[in-house]
């Protein structure tokens, strides 16, 4: 009897496979916990469209996180979004207009003040 999953050889070749690391799920996921505070005093969002083509985009400044974990914390805020974005310098840009829709999320995160520049 043949099957018409092409996938069940290499079902069969699975024992001959060598081990493999075994990474946990909770070591999988990237999460942001910083040492120090993680946001300023007053984080700042803005809109900007000059030098970029006249496409408006959204900066948020006042993250104090160092490199990396800010470009997690950009993934994290991609994600949760549902928009566009990138770490550029200390700041971190999301595409479109979304200060309205990154505010209540930044107090949620844990930031005391933040400043909507419209």
């Amino acid at each position: 009897m043949t099957s018409d999953n092409p996938f069940a050889a290499l079902a069969e070749l699975k024992p001959q496979l060598p081990p493999g690391e075994k990474i946990e799920a909770a070591a999988a996921v990237a999460k942001v916990v910083p040492d120090g505070p993680m946001f300023a005093k007053k984080v700042i969002v803005s809109r900007q469209k000059k030098g970029r083509g006249g496409k408006l985009v959204t900066l948020i400044r006042g993250v104090l996180l160092p490199e990396k974990e800010l470009s997690a914390f950009a993934k994290r805020l991609r994600k949760e979004l549902g928009c566009a974005g990138f770490v550029e310098g200390e700041s971190v840009v999301l595409s479109g207009d979304q200060t309205q829709r990154v505010e209540p999320w930044l107090l949620e995160q844990g930031a005391t003040k933040v400043i909507v520049n419209r």
